[in-house]
């Protein structure tokens, strides 16, 4: 719900929708420390731990690489 896709997503549509969210948070807009800020980056790490689990899940093989399960 995060990157506002459909459960038939694609790889590539999550990439571009991940793309497209990321770039509407921009918390290097606010001062450092302030609330807006950490709001922003908050809501960053949501969408890019949304992004990562949704990632594994359309392409286990990466994810088998990377933790190096032959």
């Amino acid at each position: 719900s995060l990157l506002q896709l459909s459960p038939d997503a694609t790889l590539a549509q999550a990439e571009a929708a991940f793309e497209q969210r990321k770039a509407e948070l921009h918390p290097e807009y606010y001062s450092v420390g302030s609330p807006e800020r950490a709001l922003q980056e908050g809501k960053l790490e949501a969408l890019r731990a949304a992004y990562e689990k949704l990632r594994d899940t359309l392409n286990p093989t990466e994810t088998r690489f990377e933790r190096l399960e032959f």
